[in-house]
């Protein structure tokens, strides 16, 4: 039942943001990117590296994978971007969908907010104009939410002002000085909220006690959040990766994919022989003198080649799945990308048969590899 909700909120929560973000862009893939403040850059921003920082303006979205992300200029679309540290301090116009371990929320959203963090922190400046979803392990919230607020979280700590219902599921639950609810407060745990009487809450005060142990709930609750930002990870790093790959070598991609969709089974079938074959000829080339720097070369892009398989198969899934759908002949290299890699990890994601066919997709992507780089 888990994995079934886990791919059905990937679908909900990635699908509608990613899919209309990607479609034009400009890639950053440096160490450690910044854009200046009196710099602006049209259009989305796809970025990996070390380290983004934003003081200057973009005016589409900002699509990210970075240990840090720091943001205090402006950004017309949607923030969509996973990293270790995340620090908001800018203006958002559209929404914000992070997740990291450390999270820092300082300036203004217009719309909405989704954030899975292990530690979530929101500042009196921050505001956002409409619902914030959150999930971690701690969260302490000053700032104002446009309408609802919904998490859940080990502990809450709440000094902001919420236009709407607060939900919230929490071991424990801290409502302070300066926090203002205009609707119900909704909250599950098997402790009682410590409530301050500085406080304002509009509606009822609703306490709902779990049905077990929070304690089994919170570990639920995490291993949950985990796969969760792992999945959101893997799509991005799919995405970034198959971005590249269509950019800079789009008639190897398009030889790899056409064979993958045309010969499946020899694809298979050349997927085997390559996973097994390679390690046997490294061993030989490595018991010659002369052949030690050859096997060294050949084991590397072995490697690389494991990495991408799965990274073919979306691409190929994608192709298939445009050629089918889309009206015109020609289309954007990007949508095979962005629909390919999210079809694909919602397919890996069903119970049961969802291993068996990554499985498939590892040997039949390992195969399109293969075509890739043999033909011209």
């Amino acid at each position: 039942m888990k994995k079934i909700v886990l791919f059905v909120l990937i679908f909900l929560v990635v699908v509608p943001f990613v899919i209309p973000s990607v479609y034009a862009f400009t890639l950053k893939a440096a160490e450690d990117t910044v854009i200046p403040r009196n710099e602006t850059i049209e259009g989305n921003v796809v970025a990996f590296g070390n380290s983004v920082t934003v003081d200057g303006k973009i005016t589409g979205d900002l699509i990210c994978a970075v240990s840090s992300l720091v943001v205090t200029g402006t950004i017309d679309g949607d923030i969509l971007c996973a990293g270790k540290n995340v620090t908001i301090a800018g203006l958002t116009n559209g929404n914000l969908r992070l997740a990291g371990n450390h999270v820092e929320l300082a300036g203004a959203t217009e719309k909405n907010g989704t954030v899975l963090a292990q530690y979530l922190f929101t500042k009196p400046s921050f505001h956002l104009g409409r619902e914030l979803f959150f999930a971690g392990n701690k969260a302490d919230l000053s700032g104002s939410v446009g309408t609802d607020l919904s998490g859940v979280a080990s502990t809450i700590v709440l000094h902001s002002s919420v236009g709407g219902n607060a939900t919230l599921r929490a071991s424990q639950l801290s409502v302070l000085d300066g926090a203002a609810i205009g609707k119900n407060l909704i909250y599950t745990s098997e402790n009682s909220a410590v409530i301050s009487s500085a406080s304002a809450i509009s509606g009822e005060t609703v306490h709902q006690i779990p049905e077990k142990s929070i304690h089994a709930s919170q570990r639920e609750n995490n291993a949950f959040l985990n796969s969760l930002m792992s999945a959101f990870i893997i799509i991005l790093a799919y995405m970034f990766i198959g971005l590249l790959l269509t950019h800079f070598f789009p008639r190897q991609v398009e030889n790899g994919t056409y064979a993958m969709e045309r010969q499946p089974f020899r694809s298979l079938g050349w997927g085997v022989v390559l996973l097994g074959g390679t390690p046997f000829v490294v061993f030989l080339l490595l018991l010659t003198v002369i052949g030690i720097i050859p096997a060294i070369i050949l084991f590397l892009f072995y490697i690389i080649a494991l990495l991408l398989s799965q990274v073919f198969t979306s691409l190929t899934v994608g192709q298939k799945l445009l050629d089918r759908l889309w009206t015109e002949k020609k289309f954007d290299s990007r949508w095979q990308v962005i629909i390919g890699v999210i079809v694909t990890i919602l397919i890996y994601s069903i119970p049961i048969i969802g291993w068996l066919l990554s499985i498939f997709g590892f040997f039949w992507g390992l195969g399109g590899i293969w075509y890739a780089v043999r033909k011209r």
